[in-house]
């Protein structure tokens, strides 16, 4: 018999994975095209750090739902 709350649990693990990833890919863009000769801005560390702490919740929370 199948387990619904492991497949719910999965697809949302799924879907925050794909979430990350299209943050990291727009802010990827941002990053590449940097100036070396420049500072990196607040903005982008502020980015950098939101889309770091948001892996690490759902990570975090992942673990919770497999225990």
């Amino acid at each position: 018999m199948t387990n619904p709350n492991e497949i719910d649990a999965l697809k949302a693990a799924m879907r925050g994975a794909q979430g990350t990833a299209k943050g990291l890919s727009a802010l990827g863009d941002r990053i590449e095209a940097l100036d070396q000769r420049i500072e990196v801005t607040d903005a982008d560390l502020d980015d950098l750090a939101r889309l770091s702490a948001a892996k690490r919740r759902r990570r975090s929370r992942s673990a919770k739902t497999n225990d």
